[in-house]
């Protein structure tokens, strides 16, 4: 791992899952579509606690599955400050920490989950073929979404490190925004070196740092009914060559570079490329 000097002349090679998402591809396939630009320092508070929660949920109701491994950066947060019907939504649809589970078994919890108030509408990978795409499957331990980052980035979904290193890192040197989300400053370097640990979840917050650090632009396609293809825009267009990490020999990836990502309520990431030609 080291830091990133010179900019790469052109994007890197994705692995043969599928060709890579060209952004002027994207843009006319989703033309129509309903898309929310989010700004890297626009932030719902309440939608940061509320994912939290979620993950914390999660995290406890899916014990029973292994997750060897695998953490959320913050433990579960007290029942005052918990949404209720937390615990319904957050119980099958955590798949990151299903790496060991029975494809059967996944397939019914999720059907489960389906039938639950809130959480019909059109289903991820359906919304995907119909704009002639589709999802490549990130290993589910924990680095769900660093690895859909590195995918993007860096042509390989095995330097997940180095987009988790970048996001903590960037974090710590913006501790007076990304602070202000903890209860404390205890709370917050407590959530810090847990997230620097290989198998912690990714959350809103690690998204942003990302798009910060590298000075990408995230396009994000959700299981969610309404607003599911977020654009989330870095604030700066400044990269700080200290934070953005790079895996060795790897340059640091153009400026405004467009990543993509589908999300699973409430926190699988994977990536997504176009669908390959029959």
């Amino acid at each position: 791992m080291g830091q990133c000097t010179t900019r790469e002349a052109s994007p890197p090679v994705l692995p043969a899952s599928g060709p890579s998402i060209n952004s002027v591809d994207w843009a006319k396939r989703f033309q129509d579509a309903e898309t929310l630009v989010v700004q890297s320092r626009q932030v719902d508070s309440e939608a940061v606690r509320n994912q939290r929660h979620e993950a914390a949920v999660a995290s406890s109701n899916l014990s029973r599955f292994s997750r060897s491994g695998t953490r959320t950066a913050l433990d579960r947060p007290s029942q005052s400050t918990m949404r209720a019907g937390f615990a319904k939504m957050a119980t099958s649809l955590r798949m990151s920490r299903m790496g060991t589970m029975k494809r059967d078994q996944m397939i019914q919890e999720v059907e489960k989950a389906e039938s639950e108030p809130g959480l019909r509408g059109v289903s991820l990978e359906s919304r995907l073929k119909t704009f002639g795409m589709q999802m490549v499957e990130m290993e589910g331990d924990g680095n769900c979404q660093f690895r859909t980052i590195a995918f993007n980035l860096f042509g390989n979904q095995e330097h997940h490190a180095a987009p988790r290193q970048a996001a903590v890192a960037h974090m710590k040197k913006h501790t007076e925004f990304f602070g202000v989300f903890f209860e404390d400053q205890a709370e917050f370097s407590r959530y810090l070196k847990n997230m620097g640990r290989k198998g912690t979840w990714g959350d809103e917050l690690t998204l942003r740092a990302v798009v910060e650090a590298y000075g990408c632009v995230a396009h994000v396609v959700t299981s969610e009914p309404s607003n599911w293809h977020l654009v989330y825009e870095p604030e700066s267009s400044e990269v700080d060559p200290d934070v953005a990490v790079c895996p060795k020999g790897i340059a640091l990836p153009k400026l405004r570079k467009q990543i993509f990502l589908s999300y699973i309520s409430p926190i699988h990431y994977n990536a997504i490329v176009t669908c390959a030609a029959n």
